[in-house]
């Protein structure tokens, strides 16, 4: 019965259904960082969690993500996210058998060891269902649309996460650590199986006959793109666009949400219940604003995201200058402001469905990737730099005012999928 459900449904409905359980793994390091510090690197430093996370997140995973997206070029979407699931899974299911009571050093090695295992993971999802739905829809509105539905299940993970995180944790206790593990790992595994039943994207599909293109060979790289002039300009927004969500993500959620706890002197593990709510307004604003904007307008989409992010700039900065001000509704509303609105998840299709399908997948992961080490140094040195010169208000201002300004950038140069499309007079 199953089988003849999954079978009966398009790949781009599949990777929406999987795609959250991919990230449950990634969101319960983040969230529960707390546990593993303790669990595992007692007579460490307290931030080692973090910056090893930062370090899975924006170094492995990018490096990881180059490698997997040039043979995503070469031999399909499908293995890349069907393969990259297994590892997951299994990795996490391996984490129950570090013998951490006996031997604490041994265990958190081979717990570095595992994370650089599921980093390399993660490195091969992101783009891998980005692309997959952007490749089964023909509408650039409706591609658009899915694109974003997919980033937003990422934060749905987030949910599941912190769910089981509440029950297992919560409930059972912090000694049940193991079990929360085995839950999360039989999560992935069910996505594995589920994925099995994907077909290769549609538009790969047509294209399998395109010469293949080595993202380093520069006698070819004028064949990324189907449009011949200005090569350069999708490729530098493209890379632009990508650095804003992770600093976002990382003062939203590692920052403020701190802050509130430590105004409210609520205990470290109530983070995640005060997370869980932000996750739950992030989500439920996201798909509003998206299904309002793509379904009920026509506004230019390059401008939907000029319109949004500016909002989002002025709400939050005018939020972050009056931080210690504002009451905790206050704070918690610029949280969602914040990872909702400044957020260039609107020009995606627009921006990488110019690049021929055979090299997009190289192209996306290189950009990406180059943004993720931006991003590493943003994330683990400037931040706290600037929070602790400038306070965490106005420090936290003066980094997204930079980063919206390197997007206006990408803003200004890029060239639209569709505008191109109408050069033309059809659709490539």
């Amino acid at each position: 019965m199953f089988s003849r459900c999954f079978k009966s449904q398009s790949s781009s409905s599949l990777v929406l259904l999987t795609n959250f359980l991919e990230f449950l793994d990634l969101y319960l390091f983040i969230y529960f960082g707390w546990l593993i510090n303790k669990l595992f690197f007692q007579d460490w430093s307290p931030d080692t969690i973090k910056y090893f996370t930062f370090l899975n997140i924006y170094g492995v995973a990018p490096i990881a993500c180059v490698f997997l997206a040039y043979l995503g070029d070469l031999y399909g979407r499908k293995p890349i996210i069907l393969n990259t699931a297994a590892l997951m899974g299994v990795v996490s299911i391996s984490i129950i058998f570090l013998p951490v009571e006996q031997y604490p050093y041994v265990s958190a090695c081979g717990l570095i060891a595992l994370r650089i295992l599921q980093g390399i993971a993660l490195g091969g999802e992101p783009m891998g269902a980005y692309l997959f739905v952007m490749e089964e829809k023909k509408d650039i509105r409706e591609a658009t649309f899915f694109v974003y539905i997919t980033r937003i299940t990422e934060g749905i993970g987030g949910l599941l996460a912190l769910l089981c995180g509440w029950v297992v944790i919560g409930g059972l206790g912090e000694e049940y650590w193991r079990l929360l593990f085995v839950v999360i790992g039989i999560f992935i595994m069910v996505a594995f199986v589920i994925r099995k039943y994907l077909h290769e994207t549609t538009e790969y599909q047509e294209n399998l006959s395109n010469a293949r293109i080595h993202i380093y060979e520069r006698a070819k790289i004028r064949e990324i793109y189907h449009a011949r002039e200005k090569q350069w300009q999708n490729t530098i927004a493209g890379t632009l666009f990508w650095i804003s969500y992770p600093v976002m993500f990382t003062i939203c959620y590692l920052y403020l949400t701190p802050y509130v706890c430590q105004r409210m002197g609520w205990p470290e593990s109530w983070m995640m219940y005060y997370n869980f709510a932000v996750l739950l307004g992030e989500i439920g604003f996201s798909f509003l604003l998206a299904y309002s904007i793509l379904y009920f307008t026509r506004f230019d989409l390059r401008m939907v995201g000029v319109v949004v992010n500016t909002l989002g700039l002025v709400v939050t900065g005018i939020s972050l200058m009056y931080l210690d001000e504002l009451s905790i509704a206050g704070v918690f509303a610029t949280q969602i402001a914040m990872i909702v609105l400044i957020n260039y998840g609107w020009v995606f299709p627009e921006l990488f469905k110019t690049f021929s399908v055979i090299g997009r997948y190289t192209t996306m992961g290189t950009t990406w990737a180059i943004a993720r080490f931006i991003s590493f140094f943003t994330c683990t040195f400037l931040i706290s730099r600037l929070i602790e010169w400038y306070g965490l208000g106005m420090g936290a201002l003066i980094l997204i005012m930079v980063i919206n300004a390197f997007a206006f950038i990408g803003f200004v140069i890029m060239k639209p999928y569709s505008t191109i499309q109408k050069e033309l007079g059809y659709a490539y």
